[in-house]
């Protein structure tokens, strides 16, 4: 009998400026076992186009209907 692991964790790290360093997040959601991680140097304000957000939730819709 075989046994899969379903699991896959993905990641998503974020800055508001271009000036923040992506590093320290990267390297958190690589040292928890993330499979892919999305990333996003943007601001948060209302009505801002979130291209990594909508990557990663493309990436779940993807991998979640097989």
């Amino acid at each position: 009998m075989f046994s899969y692991n379903l699991h896959m964790l993905i990641g998503r790290a974020r800055v508001s400026t271009e000036d923040l360093d992506l590093d320290l997040q990267c390297d958190v959601l690589k040292a928890a076992g993330c499979f892919r991680i999305f990333e996003e140097k943007e601001s948060g304000r209302a009505g801002t186009k979130r291209p990594a957000l909508e990557a990663a939730l493309d990436f779940l819709r993807t991998v979640s209907n097989w």
